[in-house]
């Protein structure tokens, strides 16, 4: 089985999707907002996220501590992972006002363009 370490783009998605400043983390880990920020943006740090600060974490993100690792941190696609994973479902109803939206703007694109 390949061990999952902390990831953080994971990270930094679940802060992204729920609207969460480093600076909540940090108070709710009891860490540097300097250090969150370091973490999600993978900078080097004196030592990784432990089990304690993951769980601070998660629990203040609203997802599992399970959420923020992974067998590929460093795979720029796992940020997209986590924030599609984060994100709410959308209704049938919610999709199609999207593609209306998406229909609109190429109407205007195009008119534009002439």
């Amino acid at each position: 089985m390949t061990a999952l370490v902390f990831s953080p783009g994971r990270l930094r998605a679940w802060m992204h999707v729920r609207g969460v400043a480093p600076a909540a983390l940090a108070d709710s880990a009891e860490v540097t907002t300097a250090y969150v920020q370091a973490c999600a943006y993978g900078h080097p740090v004196a030592a990784p996220p432990t089990h304690v600060v993951l769980a601070a974490w998660a629990a203040r993100l609203g997802c599992e501590p399970a959420d923020l690792r992974s067998a590929t941190p460093h795979d720029p696609n796992e940020y997209w992972r986590a924030a599609n994973k984060a994100m709410p479902r959308m209704s049938k109803d919610d999709l199609a006002a999207v593609a209306g939206i998406f229909k609109r703007t190429a109407r205007r694109t195009a008119r534009r363009q002439r």
